[in-house]
């Protein structure tokens, strides 16, 4: 089973179950979006059926995409119920990030000081993606209130 295979059963594994919120991994390979990284991020959103978002993207450090994975898999967006051990959603956070290059890995996302440039039609959501050279990937969190 590949990294990303093994990763993205871990994931599911993990958030089986969790009554509040309804958090997503999808993976694609990168070839299949071989323009620059955001025309590639919303070409892949788009291919997934969610709304692209051009200049809105936010770009994130890996330390501030491993705080903020962490947090949206600890509580829910909507009522910030805890989902999971703090430690648990930090190994999560960083297996994520570990999938990508580290000299090449541009992470983004649309959420930013509980707001968010909405992709899907849910009352709340925040979208966070890796991409490389050789992979992008999605984890979206959505909840509604």
């Amino acid at each position: 089973m590949s990294d990303v295979a093994a990763f993205a059963q871990r994931f599911d594994d993990a958030v089986e179950g969790r009554l509040e919120g309804m958090p997503s991994v999808t993976f694609a390979d990168r070839s299949v979006y071989p323009r620059p990284f955001v025309d590639a991020v919303d070409a892949f959103s788009a291919a997934l059926g969610y709304q692209p978002l051009g200049d809105a993207w936010h770009v994130l450090s890996s330390e501030e995409l491993a705080t903020e994975l962490t947090q949206q898999l600890r509580v829910s967006l909507a009522y910030r119920v805890e989902t999971m051990p703090e430690d648990q959603a930090a190994s999560i956070s960083r297996q994520f990030i570990d999938l990508f290059d580290p000299e090449s890995v541009r992470f983004l996302t649309n959420f930013r000081n509980n707001g968010w440039n909405p992709i899907t039609t849910s009352t709340m959501e925040a979208a966070y993606v890796g991409i490389d050279g050789d992979l992008i990937g999605l984890l979206l969190f959505q909840d509604e209130d």
